[in-house]
């Protein structure tokens, strides 16, 4: 799961909003929360998001699997 760039467009996208945040060195990880609960996510990047910022997370197909009752 990647928090969505230009360079990643899809359909597979869910809003969000960071609602924490932690410097891990040489990368960030986020707990991201959206209406299908919250996700925690690493993203290697030059700067910080902050927390309350909108993001649109990426989920790509080949990592979905569906699950039945």
């Amino acid at each position: 799961m990647l928090i969505n760039s230009e360079e990643n467009p899809s359909n597979n996208l869910i809003d969000g909003t960071i609602t924490s945040l932690e410097y891990l060195g040489q990368s960030f990880k986020y707990k991201v929360s959206t209406s299908l609960g919250d996700f925690t996510v690493e993203e290697s990047r030059k700067s910080m998001r902050s927390s309350g910022d909108k993001v649109q997370l990426y989920l790509p197909s080949k990592h979905l699997h569906p699950l039945s009752r």
